[in-house]
């Protein structure tokens, strides 16, 4: 009854905010256009981030990890700097080396922080923290070598949903975000896999499991969505670290239980961050700024129970 109730919780959050952040103010034509616009991109982008935090805090085995956190959005970063020196500016075409450079970073991550007896849970984070303090010296420095102005730096560093998109490139956008969907909602069916691998991968291979297959399955996935993200909203940290933790205290640990519900949940987040980054000032605050409100303590809280745990 309790599980019930908070579905239909969730599901009847979501259409108010959705039909409040579409259609209040009544608006026609144009603006309803570029409002639906915005409306996909802040639902992907939550839903992605979110599914990517819950399956890398699976995979890792570190309850803090997600794609800000690990250095996937650092290496996407890198990456989209580096698709800018060529002569297609599109902001999905950047989303290739975007992808390369975040598969990359996370790469680097995992590698720096595995050892002897496996990896270690704190320097996973501090790793992903070295990506993205050098994706930001770089950021910084190409706006003197690109010419790249202020506010796009914040964009980047930051996030933002204020995209602009030419009507030729529409049909391209909602290809974009469709794939990313499709290819998210398709790791949901690695649901028993990920429960296995929760348990260790000792545990996950007696079963009959493949951990490492199903490991790499999910660094692809979210490497390529996050760049996508990255690509065209910037860098938003800590959605993928809050979100997941919520859901599954709402809905159950196991992952059939609560990944596709992260749609309801991680857009909520990001639709209400996003009215509120638009309201709160006569000017549009960088989304990653309001997340990061609610992600920092929250984080902070997380390490603290953790250690708590560990004594």
């Amino acid at each position: 009854m309790r599980r019930f109730i908070v579905i239909f919780t969730l599901f009847f959050l979501f259409i108010a905010v959705t039909y409040f952040y579409l259609f209040h103010g009544s608006p026609e034509g144009d603006i309803l256009t570029l409002r639906f616009t915005r409306y996909l991109l802040c639902i992907f982008t939550g839903f992605t981030l979110s599914m990517n935090g819950a399956l890398l805090q699976t995979v890792t085995q570190n309850i803090l990890a997600e794609p800000y956190l690990v250095g996937i959005s650092g290496g996407a970063l890198i990456g989209y700097l580096i698709g800018l020196t060529v002569p297609l500016k599109s902001s999905f075409f950047l989303s290739l080396p975007a992808f390369i450079f975040a598969f990359l970073g996370v790469l680097f991550v995992i590698t720096m922080s595995t050892g002897k007896n496996g990896a270690k849970s704190d320097l996973i984070i501090l790793s992903g923290i070295f990506v993205n303090l050098f994706a930001s010296s770089l950021l910084f420095l190409s706006a003197y070598i690109l010419n790249i102005s202020l506010d796009q730096i914040i964009y980047l560093l930051f996030g933002s949903m204020n995209i602009v998109i030419g009507s030729n490139e529409l049909p391209l956008f909602y290809i974009a975000i469709g794939t990313g969907f499709i290819l998210e909602l398709f790791l949901i069916l690695l649901s028993r896999e990920l429960d296995l691998i929760g348990t260790g991968n000792s545990e996950a291979k007696v079963t009959g499991a493949n951990p490492e297959k199903v490991k790499l399955i999910v660094l692809i996935v979210s490497s390529l969505t996050t760049s996508m993200s990255v690509a065209m909203a910037g860098m938003i940290g800590f959605v993928g670290l809050v979100v997941p933790h919520i859901t599954r205290e709402l809905l159950g640990k196991k992952h059939l239980e609560h990944l596709p519900f992260l749609f309801f949940t991680g857009g909520i987040f990001l639709l209400f961050s996003d009215l509120v980054a638009k309201s709160l000032f006569t000017f549009e605050l960088p989304i990653g700024s309001i997340t990061a409100l609610f992600g920092i303590p929250f984080f902070f809280a997380t390490l603290v129970k953790k250690r708590y745990e560990s004594i």
